[in-house]
């Protein structure tokens, strides 16, 4: 049977696999009396190439990000459940084991996930008797990416009563998505519960809703309107926006004006279409609405990187774009030269876009960011191409590199 003798040789198995294959490799080069004058060429085919070991990396990647990844897989794959219950206990007194600087630091959590997927409900009565709470602590570990992904009803459960033990978010995240998939009701039921409960609602996590998932019927509920009173409702709206952006846009309109507009997210790799299709439906709006959305996002525009270059694209409405326009040339101080010059030559005549730089007021502060070297060669050259002569041109880079 194996104990802490067996226990500690894992842990240094564990800690010193590397350096022990480093060490063999290099011994038996040493060691050979051919090393020396093989000929490169055959020194290189022993090898593994790059792409090999590229891939293997990769294999490694892909299965690292399954749920039920244990490093001492192949090694346990051996091990009775006695084995590994003895081994499990024999590491609640090992300091390796136990510190977090140890070479066997998170091998309990390791040997407690194996047991789980074994025997679940032998596993949960062990940690639940577990005394003093540290220990429960030290075996804990990253409980979301341990968790055994078929038993998370058990995991809410366990997450509601040891909520002070760590961070649940992803079993919440994978809790949330199954209940989507049964349904609407199943969903509602699960979020009364972490409402009666209090389990609070701040998940990083993106959701994984079924592509048929019924939104409407779900922000229609009172369960939903409690959530979205309580924080945590916008990442069901980031959802629904990947899903069907314009009706999850027509709810946040209807129910909660403009303000809440950030929950909508684009599609991976899709930010700047985003940016035109939303400039879009804010210039569709009634002006009250149009006016509420520019003045809340202004200083944002104003910002590096803020994006109203590809937010105009999508405006129709002339007066609103002259603003936008306009909030552009001011962020041209903060750093935003390319994308507000491309911005700009959609004017067809050269001479009125020289005089929007040289005529739009400073903003009332100065953009954070910066106008670098870069920038001002950039804008130089633009516009020279604009057929501004050498004094209009020092006159406009000067507006955007002096202070107010």
């Amino acid at each position: 049977m194996k104990t802490r003798e067996f226990l500690i040789a894992l842990i240094l198995t564990v800690a010193g696999v590397s350096i022990g294959w480093i060490s063999s490799g290099r011994q038996a080069a040493a060691d050979s009396p051919t090393t020396a004058s093989a000929p490169v060429s055959q020194r290189a085919n022993a090898r593994p190439s790059v792409a090999d070991l590229a891939a293997e990396m990769e294999k490694r990647r892909i299965a690292m990000r399954q749920a039920d990844y244990n490093p001492l897989n192949a090694k346990l794959a051996e091990w009775s459940d006695r084995e590994i219950i003895d081994a499990l206990n024999a590491s609640l007194t090992n300091p390796e084991v136990m510190l977090r600087s140890g070479a066997g630091s998170g091998l309990a959590t390791q040997l407690w996930a194996e047991w789980m997927r074994r025997d679940f409900d032998a596993a949960i009565t062990w940690f639940e008797e577990l005394k003093p709470i540290t220990l429960q602590i030290a075996v804990i570990g990253p409980i979301q990416t341990i968790w055994p992904p078929d038993k998370l009803e058990e995991g809410i459960q366990f997450a509601i009563l040891h909520r002070e033990l760590g961070d649940f978010g992803q079993i919440y995240v994978s809790a949330i998505a199954q209940r989507s998939s049964l349904g609407v009701g199943p969903l509602e039921a699960l979020l009364t519960t972490m409402r009666d409960k209090e389990i609070p609602f701040y998940l990083s996590q993106p959701i994984p809703f079924p592509a048929d998932f019924d939104f409407k019927n779900l922000v229609a509920g009172e369960e939903f309107r409690k959530l979205w009173d309580r924080g945590g409702a916008e990442m069901f709206i980031r959802g629904w926006s990947e899903r069907d952006r314009d009706a999850a846009f027509d709810w946040l309109i209807e129910n909660h004006g403009v303000g809440k507009l950030d929950a909508l997210v684009p599609g991976k790799g899709l930010y700047q279409d985003h940016q035109q299709w939303l400039g879009g439906r804010i210039s569709a709006l009634d002006p009250d609405l149009r006016n509420e959305y520019f003045e809340s996002n202004q200083r944002f525009w104003l910002n590096p990187g803020g994006k109203v270059a590809e937010f105009a694209k999508g405006v129709t409405d002339p007066e609103y774009l002259g603003k936008l326009r306009a909030v552009g040339v001011q962020s041209i101080a903060a750093g935003n030269v390319r994308p507000v010059m491309t911005m700009l030559e959609v004017i067809d005549d050269p001479e009125a876009r020289l005089r929007l730089l040289e005529t739009t007021p400073r903003p009332e502060r100065t953009p954070s960011g910066s106008f670098d070297r870069m920038n001002e060669i950039f804008l130089r050259k633009t516009l020279a191409g604009w057929h501004a002569g050498p004094e209009r041109i020092n006159a406009i880079v000067h507006r955007f590199t002096s202070k107010p």
